[in-house]
């Protein structure tokens, strides 16, 4: 059915959107060092992060939908090259970003010393940019099917 089609890549289109501008505005603004603008920012950005963890989610959920009504074998090598890439993409977000961004937080709220610490972090940055690398090579995979579309 062409509508899961549609809704799998419009949910993962803002996943990944709503993904990477948010942590990348949050690292930006953690670099200016302006404790006040740091509280501000982290204490709004829970709701970015959740609604990018579940548009991830319901989007492989719209895409499972349209490989079993396209008769996709579920087990195509483009397939489990997506689900790997979009595991790890999950993992890098939940065990490196969204937890630098907690600590961040706070260490803001409480005018930690170890504020100064987490700040000079570089991880996060190189996770983010991984994942933008990963989200590319998943559009390239899903988009012309190495291995055949089976």
């Amino acid at each position: 059915m062409p509508i899961f089609k549609f809704l799998h890549i419009l949910s993962m289109f803002f996943a990944v959107g709503i993904a990477v501008g948010s942590d990348l505005l949050l690292y930006r603004i953690a670099q200016t060092r302006e404790v006040s603008a740091i509280r501000a920012a982290f204490d709004a950005a829970w709701k970015y992060t959740t609604t990018s963890q579940l548009l991830f989610v319901v989007g492989m959920i719209f895409g499972l939908l349209n490989a079993f009504f396209s008769g996709f074998n579920f087990f195509a090598p483009w397939l489990l090259i997506a689900y790997v890439l979009l595991g790890v993409i999950l993992i890098l977000r939940g065990s490196v970003t969204t937890t630098w961004q907690q600590r961040v937080w706070q260490a803001a709220k409480n005018n930690s010393p170890d504020l100064e610490t987490l700040l000079d972090d570089t991880t996060p940055r190189t996770a983010i940019w991984a994942y933008i690398v990963l989200s590319v090579i998943i559009v390239y995979v899903m988009t012309l099917k190495p291995g055949g579309i089976q």
